[in-house]
Parts: C-alpha cells; sequence; structure tokens
C-alpha cells in the first residue's frame, strides 16, 4: 500500500494538505536519503521519511480485536515461567496489541485487544462504571439471604463492592450471571468466597456491551466498526453527570 507524500507529511505532523506541500516544495522533506520536491511521490510501508532531519511517521490505526479466551492461558505479553500467554493466539501482525484489563488463567470468555490507550483506559476505570458480565457455576446453591446479600454489597479487603446484578442460571447446577462495574481483583471469585462459596468455573460473557457470539475458545475477531462506536457512546454515557457517586 502506498500514500501519496504530502498526505504522509500531513497526516504524520497534523499540518495542513497546502502546507505539507509548501515544506516538499521547500526541500525538506527526505525519503531515506534523497530529498524529494513532488508531493505525488509515491510513500511505500518500507520507506522511512524525514522533516528537517527528524523521523516522522503515520499515527497508528486504532484496531481492536475480541478473544474468547480460553482457560490455562495468562493474560499478559510475556511470562518468565514460560506459561502459554494469550499473545501467542494471535498472528505476528496483531501482537502489537495489549489486552484491555486481565481475566485470571483459568478463566474463559470475552477478552479485548487494542493500540487505543485512551479508550481503554476508560474501560478499566472504576470512574466509568463498565458493566462486565460474568457466569459462574460454584461449588453450591446460594439461599435467598446470599443472593441477597451479593445483590447489596460484600467487603473485600475491608471495602464494600458495589451493588451487583445476580441471578440463577436457566440451569440445574448452581450456574450464577453477574453484573458488575467495579473490575477489582479477583472479583467475582472474592465476591461468592465472601458467602462461603468456591468458584469451579468463571466466564466472561460481556465486556462493555461485547460479547463473543460464535467465536469458540481460543478464536478471535477484530470488532466491527459498529461495535467500536457502540462501545465508546456506551463510555460516554457511563460517564455522564447523573452516574452513580
Amino acid at each position: 500500500m502506498t500514500t501519496r507524500l504530502n498526505v504522509f507529511v500531513a497526516r504524520a505532523t497534523g499540518m495542513s494538505r497546502r502546507a505539507a506541500d509548501d515544506v516538499i516544495f521547500e526541500g525538506r522533506i527526505r525519503i531515506g536519503s534523497e530529498v524529494v520536491n513532488e508531493p505525488g511521490t509515491q510513500v511505500e510501508e518500507s520507506d522511512i521519511v524525514y522533516f528537517d532531519g527528524k523521523r516522522i511517521r503515520l499515527p497508528a490505526e486504532k484496531t481492536w480485536l475480541l478473544m474468547n479466551k480460553p482457560a490455562y492461558f495468562i493474560t499478559t505479553r510475556k511470562d518468565e515461567s514460560g506459561r502459554k500467554t494469550v499473545m501467542e493466539i494471535l498472528p505476528k501482525h496483531l501482537q502489537r496489541l495489549f489486552p484491555v484489563g486481565r481475566l485470571d488463567r483459568d478463566t474463559e470468555g470475552v477478552l479485548l485487544f487494542t493500540n487505543d490507550g485512551e479508550t481503554a483506559h476508560k474501560l478499566l476505570h472504576p470512574s466509568f462504571e463498565v458493566e462486565r458480565q460474568y457466569r459462574a457455576l460454584i461449588d453450591k446453591p446460594l439461599s435467598y439471604n446470599e443472593m441477597e446479600l451479593i445483590k447489596r454489597g460484600v467487603f473485600i479487603d475491608g471495602k464494600k463492592t458495589a451493588p451487583i446484578q445476580i441471578q440463577h442460571a436457566r440451569d440445574s447446577r448452581p450456574i450464577y450471571e453477574l453484573i458488575l462495574t467495579e473490575g477489582r481483583y479477583h472479583e467475582v471469585k472474592r465476591i461468592f468466597a465472601a458467602v462461603g462459596r468456591e468458584v469451579l468455573r468463571l466466564e466472561r460473557t460481556s465486556h462493555c456491551g461485547i460479547t463473543a457470539g460464535n467465536l469458540k475458545p481460543g478464536e478471535w475477531r477484530l470488532l466491527t466498526s459498529y461495535e467500536i462506536d457502540s462501545m465508546k457512546s456506551r463510555l460516554v454515557h457511563y460517564n455522564d453527570s447523573d452516574r452513580r457517586t
């Protein structure tokens, strides 16, 4: 893929197209070691472009990717113990992305990746109250009182959780669906531990409205523009002036 030099310079520096034409005519742009004076020159992806002796680059395009994380993969770019990481599932050209938050090694489900640091920060910051939905299989059913206690909030490290939406799934087993908005460390497991239960299997089914759909564990896909726009619009809604304080 090639780009016109004046377009490249304008995008890489933030100047107008006309200003980019001017600095090109003035001989201030080099491609490699060669000064180029023609705005219509095609810039290859492998070309190195300099403006007044300093290299300039196109801003990285924002990429969003959804993985249905399989169990027993670490959510990190590299693991010193040699354990399998989620990055190994992605092709090399997408390994520059970073995971948005973490899922425990034994937790499955929705895991987002991006190079959009600003939006990723909003997804993770508690003030935006981003909804994360989980499906948990625990060792034995909850009583009515235990369900109500979780809904009101339990104490973790001396601090009460925000109210939690929880319901029993339509299943004969003790499977519960939860919606959380805080994103604390090991939050789901610690919520159930607070009422004397152990989580046997845990899956994140949604993050800010993004679901895995038909993806099998270990599969991934790029988000659609509709999904990205929808996610960003939710972030605006979550952080509006009426949000819970």
